[in-house]
């Protein structure tokens, strides 16, 4: 999982960033489920293997922080 302090914000965003040539696709969550929860399965199908994926935990869900907390 890989990190970027949002300075704004003042806190941490994690995301998970799956290597790959094809073109990016980018995995947004939503209530109740960050990406850190299944979409790494999600990432590894057969079919999206060749694809750079980027899964992002929003501010305040799974690993990343809420905003002003550090």
């Amino acid at each position: 999982m890989k990190e970027y302090y949002l300075k704004k914000a003042k806190c941490m965003l994690r995301y998970n960033d799956f290597p790959g040539d094809e073109p990016a696709i980018l995995f947004l969550h939503g209530i109740g489920c960050p990406g850190s929860f299944d979409y790494p399965q999600v990432a590894a199908q057969e079919e999206l293997r060749n694809h750079r994926c980027i899964l992002i935990d929003l501010l305040g869900a799974g690993y990343s922080e809420i905003m002003g907390s550090s």
